[in-house]
């Protein structure tokens, strides 16, 4: 195996790591399989250092005013916390030190990844539902650990389906955005990316409408935008109004959460949100009261309570807010949100930043897929960046079989 060979499958080993969870072998709390991988991190990043990147950098004055926030808050210290999410960090750089520096991986590897994964959880989805409809209610095998009572809905390669939908729905956009630069234009043509897709779209949209889960919905949403052209903004307004005024009729579950806590959430409901959508309320009611009760007055606001603060609070309460900001701080979550944007996301007004927003609440926290999906945006930022020099790597290859 060549050099480039072995950081090419370093690269997708971390990536498809962070973007699955095997249960029967991981669990559903600290998974060993993937603190073990980082571990190495640091020692591979080691072996092909460069330079001192934007990862290393900004992880670095992440990783500081994380401790510092750890000393001020002393009495909560706990080991295992503070060093799994340095392991997740050290372990960003490390990747994003291979794509960046070391080109671990071609745009077509990327895409090829993509497809892959989005193929691997509409398969994992399809054969739980096959089980499920016998009856089947555990079968760890395919991943399968309980019956979740949503019809035929089930977590496929994640631990629920909430988590399943964000991954989805980023393994999409990021497709569509390879696509872009594959094809060297910012406006695909459906029909032609169809023709090279029908199996990964058909697969992604049947996970997605029935895997039981309203964040699926609001991913759906959120890629639909993409499609979004200026002269169509009235006649898309207008079915969405139409959509959303029907879901009553339709009488689908997810669609009436989804209805209920959007409707919560523009009343400042938060009692409303829990009882509609439980998942849901871990993102949106942090994010109310963050914007709503956050006291920037308070020294504790700046450097944070101390870990698990943010866990033990009750929805409804003060306590828990987005980021970590209970836990750690404002400052550490400022530093955090410097770090996503310079690293992983290439502009701010995207449909990127609006998943960081709506499906990961503006946190970077110690969840595996969380990272995974950082890791995803920042290669993919890293081949929109660089695109005419893929899109030159792929004439030449094209030109050689001919």
């Amino acid at each position: 195996m060549t050099k480039s060979q072995e950081k090419k499958y370093i690269a997708i080993v971390f990536l498809v790591l962070m973007c699955v969870q095997l249960i029967p072998i991981e669990g559903y709390g600290v998974s060993n399989v993937k603190f073990a991988a980082m571990i190495a991190a640091p020692f591979i990043w080691l072996n092909s250092f460069k330079t001192f990147s934007k990862a290393f950098v900004w992880g670095g004055i992440y990783l500081l005013v994380i401790v510092f926030s750890v000393i001020y808050n002393s009495d909560s210290f706990r080991l295992s916390t503070v060093g799994y999410k340095i392991a997740f960090i050290v372990m960003f750089i490390m990747y994003y030190d291979l794509i960046y520096y070391k080109r671990a991986l071609t745009l077509l590897d990327f895409i090829k990844i993509l497809r892959t994964l989005i193929l691997a959880y509409f398969i994992c989805l399809v054969v739980q539902q096959l089980a499920i409809m016998l009856g089947v209610r555990s079968l760890p095998i395919i991943n399968l650990m309980y019956y979740l009572d949503r019809d035929i809905g089930s977590n496929s390669l994640a631990l629920e389906p909430s988590h399943a939908a964000r991954i989805l729905t980023v393994l999409m956009l990021i497709l569509l955005r390879m696509h872009e630069v594959k094809w060297g234009s910012s406006n695909l043509i459906f029909s032609r990316l169809y023709k090279e897709n029908k199996w990964i779209i058909l697969g992604f949209l049947w996970s997605m409408l029935t895997m039981g889960s309203g964040t699926a919905l609001v991913g759906l949403a959120i890629l639909s935008l993409y499609f979004l052209k200026q002269q169509y903004i009235i006649v898309v307004s207008f079915v969405f109004l139409v959509f959303y005024l029907s879901i009553p009729f339709i009488n689908y579950e997810p669609f009436n959460r989804a209805k209920i806590t959007f409707e919560a959430s523009l009343m400042l409901d938060q009692k409303e949100v829990k009882e509609a959508d439980y998942s849901a309320a871990g993102r949106i009611v942090p994010l109310l009261n963050t914007f709503t009760k956050l006291d920037i007055t308070n020294e504790d606001t700046w450097f944070g309570k101390g870990i698990d603060t943010n866990n033990s609070a009750d929805y409804l309460s003060e306590g828990q807010t987005i980021g970590g900001i209970t836990d750690y701080g404002l400052i550490p979550f400022i530093i955090s949100l410097i770090f996503v944007f310079v690293c992983c996301i290439r502009k701010p007004l995207s449909l990127e930043t609006l998943i960081f927003i709506l499906m990961l609440g503006l946190t970077v926290g110690n969840i595996a897929y969380t990272w995974g999906v950082l890791m995803l945006f920042t290669t993919s930022k890293y081949f929109t960046t660089n695109k005419r020099l893929h899109q030159q790597i792929i004439s030449i290859k094209a030109s050689k079989l001919i």
